[in-house]
């Protein structure tokens, strides 16, 4: 699960971190309209994260939900 979780992190991190230095100015050379089908993998990877992050606590929610 935590395999998952991680593929997940690293789609939707990896293609905002491209997205936003774009738009910070620092990648001028990658047009913005290239990022349009990359987004559907980032929202597939944050639902991955979703459904990864909430089946690993429901695993041990007895002890996670009391530890601060």
């Amino acid at each position: 699960m935590l395999v998952f979780h991680s593929w997940g992190m690293a789609a939707v991190v990896g293609i905002l971190v491209m997205f936003d230095l774009r738009i910070l100015g620092l990648a001028r050379i990658a047009p913005l309209s290239a990022f349009q089908p990359m987004m559907s993998i980032a929202w597939t990877g944050f639902f991955i994260n979703l459904i990864s992050g909430v089946l690993m606590f429901m695993a041990d929610a007895n002890r996670l939900i009391v530890n601060w």
